[in-house]
């Protein structure tokens, strides 16, 4: 009896692993491959949102004094012979405001007017100068770049870059915007905890649920045991659950079969004392 016992401890625990196991696998791969959509799609969706900003900006500055070309006299910004850096400076600045993201405002390879400032200061971050492969990229290369992984003073950024021309088409300068990548970086952790703290209540509510059935087919099939049991004993007469005979399933089966069995012989009994 004990090793009986021991052996149904065992088939209820591997019934019960297997189920939790599997969906632990399950959780773990969907929160895997969930993480990467997630990602991608912020990161699809930042970049789209900074393209369509800095492209933006690039009309509207471009758009001031149309006629005229771009230059820089005496450290001043011109465009059309007009002074227009501050009422450029004001425009990113509102738009910063709304919109949370920062602007930059390159003439050559020097950032002239930006809403980003130098790290642990109130100084705006000009007079800067664009890395090499913005440079090589949107300057010489006059395409429009992007990254999510920019350092802009020790700080993640996501930027995209657009050629800043005059109206010969030759670039002179750039136009930046960028959201720094922590904030994103957190809503992405967010998203992700709120996985895994569904996918370990799943995992908990299919290890109770798993238990509580393993516990009734466990405590099913000890009766029917203990019924067959008598059998063997000479007791013909046994009792199974009337769940049991319910049941559409093995379990159903086994219990059909007992109350068969115990009928066959019952009969077998009464025609050997009639003989």
């Amino acid at each position: 009896m004990d090793r009986k016992k021991e052996r149904k401890q065992q088939l209820i625990v591997k019934l019960v692993m297997i189920a939790i196991v599997s969906v632990v696998v399950t959780a773990v791969a969907l929160t895997w491959i969930g993480a990467a959509k997630i990602s991608g799609t912020y990161n699809s969706l930042v970049v789209e949102e900074l393209k369509a900003t800095a492209e933006h900006l690039d009309s509207a500055v471009s758009s001031m004094n149309d006629e005229g070309d771009w230059e820089m006299v005496d450290g001043v910004l011109l465009k059309g012979g007009d002074i227009i850096e501050e009422e450029i400076n004001t425009m990113i600045e509102e738009l910063n405001k709304e919109t949370g993201i920062d602007y930059t405002l390159f003439y050559g390879d020097t950032r002239i007017l930006t809403t980003i400032y130098k790290a642990g200061t109130k100084e705006k971050l000009v007079g800067t100068k664009a890395s090499d492969e913005v440079i090589a990229a949107v300057l010489n290369g006059g395409n429009e770049w992007s990254s999510t992984s920019l350092k802009i003073e020790g700080m993640p950024y996501y930027g995209y870059y657009c050629p800043l021309e005059n109206s010969d088409g030759t670039v002179v300068g750039m136009v930046f915007t960028g959201r720094n990548a922590e904030d994103i970086h957190s809503a992405i952790t967010r998203t992700l905890s709120i996985m895994l703290v569904v996918s370990i209540l799943i995992i908990a509510a299919v290890g109770v649920l798993g238990l509580l059935i393993a516990r009734k087919l466990s405590n099913m099939m000890k009766g029917i045991a203990s019924e067959l049991n008598k059998l063997s004993e000479g007791k013909l007469d046994i009792s199974v659950a009337q769940d049991a005979f319910d049941r559409n399933d093995e379990l159903g089966i086994i219990a059909d079969s007992s109350r068969g069995l115990s009928e066959k012989l019952s009969d077998v009994i009464n025609k050997t004392k009639s003989m």
